[in-house]
């Protein structure tokens, strides 16, 4: 019955959030034609839709720190862990199988979010009540970008999924069929215009952690690149990705970050590069697993010297060859900015990861360090790589976009043109450990090799993944187990067969 419920978006009544995210605020329970009568009901409505979405990537099920963050991270092959772990759940033995728990978190909470998101679109669109017409346009908004960010999600990782689109009254109407992934991005692109459309006359930036108009352009970036790469090759989709990136740049509404530190500065929070983030508080059941991953983990200490409440530390660890690949100058690879060999006058065995290092949580691991899920720098590289189009550019917009985010940190002429390795690299190392690099692994086909250098990726070898080469089966997560025993329409295609659909 639990898979039934998630699609039936009607939980979102049972648990919703106030505005700042956070606050739980149950109500007692309400049918959906009673709920959307005031603009509170509305905003409580659209609150709950970001939950999932972020449980999605952070919550574990199965031991310390197994979770759909980590896995993306050690799936890549460019870091490794020192927290004892199963190497089939977290990737370092490909191809995934249908028995991974995390298969089940994230496909879940993210139908839990769409289901939600099918609720509130339905809800306030069919609403009389009298509620400001800017109101009502920025919550759908939000419903329809959650929607689309999350089969965005999915249909990277699976392939064809299930795709309702509006609420389902029981088990008689669950959506079972695929959609193919050409189906499911025109939804998604649907979604994001339509998002774009609702959102026009508002702020680029909300500052207070809901989706903005900002947000949706970026989003919209991310796709088009996304589409103009495998499996749809769709180079039509470059321009596009080009444009909207360059409305992000040249609407003025964000910043660069001045130092690599500043991703885990509360005062940046929902500022500046922050464009779509996780929300968290520094109170235990709100507190961010962001620090805690990443403190040092390591065999012969408990650690305790360094901070309380390790025994999530070394979720992931930067591997020495990772770091190396920096080139020589590079601020991110000193030590304390994106990595750390020490801290208070403790030495580490090995590197590890400084980029969400929250001192303020050292004492009882309660943290609010958000976790980025769209940033700046990312969509200034997709506007840069999408003018590129697999090749070489001159373009003076796409070379500044590159060389704001290059230069920042690594001393630099200005180039008189980029090639899509450069970006491609200068992508891999600065959104290192924010879930970027295996969807970039993904479209491109591409990854970075041991010497720092672009190489195709089915076939080789990654440095972390001794004898385990990427394969065409490592293309597409596989459904999970679960959920074909409940829909036959997942069981018996093979991932040759899902890319072409």
């Amino acid at each position: 019955m639990k898979r039934f419920n998630i699609l039936l978006g009607l939980v979102m009544v049972l648990s919703l959030y106030s505005c700042d995210f956070l606050k739980e605020d149950p109500k007692t329970f309400m049918t959906p034609d009673m709920y959307y009568e005031t603009a509170d009901q509305m905003q409580d409505a659209v609150n709950g839709l970001y939950p999932p979405v972020f449980a999605a990537y952070t919550d574990g099920l199965v031991a310390p720190n197994h979770t759909t963050f980590i896995m993306l991270e050690t799936i890549t092959g460019y870091h490794k862990r020192t927290h004892p772990f199963d190497s089939g759940i977290l990737g370092y033995n490909l191809p995934l199988t249908d028995a991974n728990a995390l298969l089940d978190n994230n496909w879940n909470e993210m139908y839990t979010a769409i289901g939600r998101a099918n609720s509130v679109i339905k809800g306030i669109t069919e609403s009389t009540a009298e509620v400001d017409e800017s109101e009502k346009s920025k919550f759908l908004g939000e419903a329809h970008f959650i929607r689309a960010y999350c089969y965005f999600f999915l249909v990277q990782l699976y392939g064809p999924v299930p795709m309702p689109l509006v609420p389902s009254a029981g088990k008689s109407d669950i959506v079972t069929e695929l959609t193919g992934i050409s189906g499911v991005y025109e939804q998604i692109l649907a979604d994001l215009t339509e998002a774009e459309t609702l959102m026009d006359g508002l702020a680029w930036h909300t500052g207070d952690g809901h989706i903005s108009k900002g947000a949706v352009k970026s989003l919209l970036a991310k796709v088009y690149l996304t589409m103009a790469g495998y499996p749809l090759q769709d180079s039509s989709k470059y321009e596009m990705a080009y444009a909207k990136a360059k409305e992000v740049y040249q609407s003025g509404t964000y910043s660069l970050y001045s130092s690599p530190t500043d991703i885990a500065d509360s005062g940046n929070r929902n500022k500046k590069e922050a464009i779509f983030t996780s929300q968290y508080k520094r109170e235990s059941q709100w507190s961010s697993p962001m620090h805690g991953m990443f403190l040092p983990y390591y065999t012969g200490s408990s650690n305790e010297e360094f901070a309380n409440h390790q025994a999530f530390g070394g979720a992931l660890v930067p591997s020495s060859t990772f770091i190396n690949t920096y080139e020589d100058g590079d601020k991110r690879a000193e030590e304390q900015q994106y990595f750390y060999n020490s801290y208070d006058g403790i030495n580490f065995p090995q590197p590890f990861v400084f980029k969400y290092f929250d001192e303020a949580a050292l004492a009882d691991n309660i943290s609010d360090v958000p976790m980025p899920l769209l940033r700046y720098s990312d969509i200034l590289l997709v506007m840069a790589e999408a003018k590129c189009a697999g090749g070489t550019t001159t373009d003076p917009d796409a070379i500044q976009a590159y060389y704001d985010v290059r230069s920042r940190y690594f001393p630099m002429a200005m180039p008189s043109s980029i090639s899509f390795n450069d970006v491609y690299l200068e992508r891999t190392w600065e959104l290192c450990f924010e879930d970027q690099a295996w969807f970039d692994m993904l479209r491109t086909r591409k990854t970075m090799n041991a010497n720092g250098n672009v190489v195709d990726m089915i076939g080789y070898t990654p440095f972390e993944h001794p004898g385990v080469a990427f394969t065409e089966e490592c293309l597409l997560f596989p459904y999970p187990v679960a959920e074909k025993r409940l829909n036959g329409n997942l069981s018996g295609i093979t991932v040759a067969q899902r890319l072409a659909l």
